[in-house]
């Protein structure tokens, strides 16, 4: 077992250490010369994390990084979805840093308006949420 959890930390390692937009490729690399079992475990636990997470965007839980970490797995065995991760992460990075530059240069008083708006958005789908559980059930 520790030794299962040592290995998994030094993956991670190089997982980050690899340059965005092809760490999906050379995961999948590294994880084409783990055994048949490992990999028919990770395309397993790809699927049941991705199911849960998709169960989870229609209740309350952490349902997107559930689904992201399904992806991952699912696409260390496979060439296109690893390609397609990777260029996912090239865009979502871009986008990410064009958001930050943004929102250094709104004034306080706008920044504390999207914070509320964005409090109150998530405080009525709530209250949404439990109305249409609270009446159906």
């Amino acid at each position: 077992m520790a030794s299962a959890l040592a290995g998994l930390k030094h993956e991670w390692k190089q997982f980050c250490r690899d340059t965005p937009g092809r760490r999906f490729k050379h995961h999948r690399q590294r994880m084409q010369k783990r055994s048949r079992w490992h990999s028919i475990g990770a395309l397993i636990a790809g699927i049941v994390l991705l199911a849960a997470g998709i169960v989870l965007l229609f209740i309350p839980g952490p349902g997107t990084p559930l689904i992201a970490f399904g992806l991952a797995l699912i696409g260390s065995h496979s060439k296109r979805l690893s390609d397609l991760l990777d260029r996912g992460e090239a865009r979502l990075r871009v986008a990410a840093k064009r958001v930050r530059k943004n929102w250094k240069r709104l004034p306080k008083g706008a920044k504390t308006s999207v914070v509320l708006g964005g409090g109150a958005l998530v405080a009525a789908g709530a209250l949404g949420m439990w109305l249409v559980f609270t009446r159906v059930w």
